[in-house]
């Protein structure tokens, strides 16, 4: 059980720490950031669940228009993730 709420943790403040970093990144390393991000979602409790989504939900508001590739792709990853 320890080790269990030990690993939640860890998985809480590497969210946090992700998600802090992410507005003021150069874009490949937001894009390893939201790399990183989407596969964290996968084990991540439901709080830094949430804040992973808004975080994805505001890349996406703020897409490049001339080149939504990027961030639509990272979104689209994460949906998948999310309804699987």
């Amino acid at each position: 059980m320890s080790s269990l709420m030990n690993i939640l943790q860890v998985t809480r403040l590497t969210t946090s720490m992700l998600l802090q970093r992410l507005p003021s990144a150069e874009p490949t390393v937001e894009a390893a950031i939201a790399y990183n991000l989407v596969d964290l979602a996968l084990t991540a409790p439901r709080s830094p669940f949430c804040d992973i989504i808004k975080a994805f939900s505001a890349i996406n508001r703020s897409a490049n228009p001339d080149d939504p590739r990027f961030s639509n792709n990272m979104v689209r990853n994460l949906q998948v993730v999310a309804f699987s």
